[in-house]
């Protein structure tokens, strides 16, 4: 996936109470490492629709992460 790609012309919008630039442009952008946050990231990885990801892909990934899920930590992949 390249790097974001800069707009040809900065633009600005109102954030209120702030405003913010628009650096750059990409067709997702994740926010988060929470569940939402790593189910858009495998969905992209693997070229499904966030919904197409299996729940046990994101529990086993928060869990890689450190999260207590209550139940055994996955094997590491190679």
């Amino acid at each position: 996936m390249p790097a974001l790609r800069p707009p040809a012309k900065p633009v600005t919008m109102d954030l209120p109470p702030r405003t913010g630039q628009i650096a750059g442009e990409t067709d997702v952008l994740v926010i988060g490492g929470g569940p939402a946050g790593i189910g858009a990231a495998l969905a992209v990885r693997s070229d499904k629709t966030p919904k197409a990801v299996p729940v046990e892909e994101v529990q086993n990934d928060l869990m890689r992460q450190g999260a207590d899920l209550g139940r055994e930590k996955p094997e590491e992949s190679s």
